[in-house]
């Protein structure tokens, strides 16, 4: 999300640089907007995200049967998809995304 966020120059960029970190707040604003442009699915993909790396990292409360039946639904925000006109290019430089055409958010 930070990556679509920052690459779409959202306005909650800005505000991270205020408080100079990504609170939970803005995370999930920044879904709320992405929703509204693309659907959907990325919020299902975040959320499944979100309890993986609270419930999976910090709490160390899942499996890693958990962990892999949900790889595909984080997979799924990584690589092109109809939906999301792209999805995420990974390289040298970190992640952006490819949703070809898309600049801004509506």
């Amino acid at each position: 999300m930070k990556a679509i966020t920052i690459a779409l120059n959202l306005p909650y960029v800005e505000e991270t640089k205020k408080i100079d970190r990504w609170s939970t707040e803005l995370l999930f604003k920044t879904v709320n907007a992405l929703v509204k442009s693309f659907g959907e699915d990325i919020r299902n993909w975040w959320h499944t995200a979100w309890v993986l790396h609270v419930e999976g990292f910090h709490e160390a409360r899942l499996g890693s049967d958990h962990v892999a039946s949900t790889y595909k639904h984080i997979e799924a925000l990584m690589t092109p998809s109809p939906t999301l006109k792209g999805g995420l290019h990974c390289g040298g430089l970190g992640c952006y995304p490819a949703y070809y055409g898309v600049t801004k958010i509506s």
